[in-house]
């Protein structure tokens, strides 16, 4: 067995080269449509460098259901579709919530998972056992305080598209992570989450 840094693995082209966490303190809708936005500037990259990458975007719900008002992951559905512009056939819903709206399409298994699905909304489902190397972006709903839960997610975007750097486009070498949690605890998330990236960087909105 051989020890190798996760630096060295990323300078091979194998990991996205940098990690952004970025820490969005403002309401939930705002902040969906911050990750349509960096997806709308992932696209144009894409599009500069005549690649046939198609990012995607995952959205980590904690609950399935609500005992009050709409399910999360319904509400997340409703923003991408009507405030950013997402056609429902872009996006895939693999949670258990018991009723979707009717355009939405629920997925029970990695399998069903389309290339045009590019917006992901899911809990625990998705988890573990899989990584995609077009998945960029991930959005964390609600208030996010567990480092080891971003560290969890960060391993499901870590991996390079076709093992290759994008020499003149550092942002199809960067992994996006969106939260919105306390700023007592924002700078402890990004210091646990260091030593699973080989490089990484934080933003916060006020």
């Amino acid at each position: 067995m051989v020890e190798v840094s996760t630096a060295d693995v990323a300078k091979a082209g194998l990991l996205k080269s940098m990690v952004e966490v970025v820490d969005l303190n403002m309401d939930n809708e705002s902040r969906v449509l911050a990750v349509v936005e960096q997806m709308g500037l992932l696209d144009h990259a894409v599009e500069l460098n005549t690649l046939t990458l198609r990012p995607r975007a995952l959205y980590v719900t904690e609950e399935s259901n609500s005992h009050k008002g709409q399910p999360r992951p319904v509400v997340v559905w409703t923003v991408l579709t009507k405030e950013g512009g997402i056609a429902p056939t872009a996006i895939a819903v693999a949670t258990n919530t018991k009723e979707l709206p009717k355009e939405a399409e629920r997925v029970t298994d990695l399998s069903q998972l389309k290339p045009s699905h590019r917006h992901i909304i899911f809990n625990k489902k998705f988890q573990e056992g899989w990584d995609d190397p077009e998945a960029y972006l991930a959005y964390f709903d609600g208030e996010t305080k567990s480092a080891t839960r971003i560290k969890q997610i960060i391993g499901r975007i870590i991996r390079q598209p076709a093992a290759t750097h994008f020499a003149g486009a550092p942002e199809l070498n960067t992994a996006y992570v969106f939260v919105s949690s306390p700023d007592a605890k924002f700078d402890a998330i990004v210091e646990r989450s260091e030593e699973h990236t080989s490089e990484l960087q934080s933003r916060q909105y006020l």
